[in-house]
């Protein structure tokens, strides 16, 4: 079994080329029998990666943008986007593939044990992003975009994730938790070696319009009450 992995990276320092590297390493030694497909998506001219395809990039950071790069660099039933921070546990891909399969599930996540509430049932279904929709890792099967198209980009990167569950609402997708599939999700590094006017734009610089575009999100329901940051897992 082959799966495509897309991973989005800025290795402006050694220690993120570091962190990059070794989500690929995790990943590709967490299963003997699937064969890992990984494109990473690079914004650092010049950096090359082991075991993977790197694609630079030179346009501005689009989150979705830069996934549909490597969504259409791929072919595999499975596809799965990720962060460049994460470690990958033994079997978190052959548990969420044969879910999927079974329950023909056309989008999901891994549990995170540091960030996934820890009750609840072995599959869940629901697009809260603090719960259900982890956005650091999506697994999806491809067919899924005959419906959908490809990934909204409206917002380049808080809040990428909350519009990729509208697009499922609209077509009444369901998206689900597999808890048996573990992913630890290590932090955004990146976003905080960014520059300040960068990096709120980028963050706080998209609520306002985020609530005014689907003021009936959770997120949205949740920042316009609290005016605090929503529950953004990226």
């Amino acid at each position: 079994m082959a799966v495509d992995i897309i991973i989005l990276s800025y290795a402006k320092t050694q220690n993120l080329l570091e962190l990059t590297q070794r989500t690929i390493d995790s990943c590709i030694y967490s299963e003997k029998d699937i064969q890992f497909n990984i494109v990473v998506i690079e914004q650092e001219p010049g950096v090359i990666y082991n075991n993977c395809i790197t694609r630079h990039v030179s346009e501005p950071f689009n989150y979705n943008g830069f996934m549909n790069i490597g969504i259409g660099m791929t072919s595999n039933k499975y596809v799965c986007l990720c962060n460049n921070d994460l470690l990958f546990k033994d079997g978190w891909c052959s548990n969420i593939t044969s879910a999927m399969g079974a329950m023909s599930i056309l989008s999901a996540s891994p549990l995170c044990p540091n960030q996934t509430k820890k009750q609840g049932g072995p599959i869940e279904i629901g697009y809260n992003n603090s719960h259900h929709m982890s956005g650091w890792c999506i697994m999806l099967n491809r067919s899924i975009f005959e419906t959908i198209g490809e990934l909204n980009t409206e917002f380049p990167f808080w809040f990428a994730d909350n519009v990729y569950s509208e697009q499922l609402k609209q077509h009444q997708i369901p998206h689900a938790l597999i808890r048996s599939s573990v992913v630890t999700h290590l932090g955004s590094r990146t976003l905080h070696s960014i520059e300040t006017n960068l990096h709120d734009e980028y963050t706080t610089g998209q609520i306002e319009k985020f609530i005014e575009r689907y003021p009936n999100n959770e997120s949205a329901k949740y920042f316009r009450t609290k005016r605090q940051s929503p529950p953004i897992q990226k």
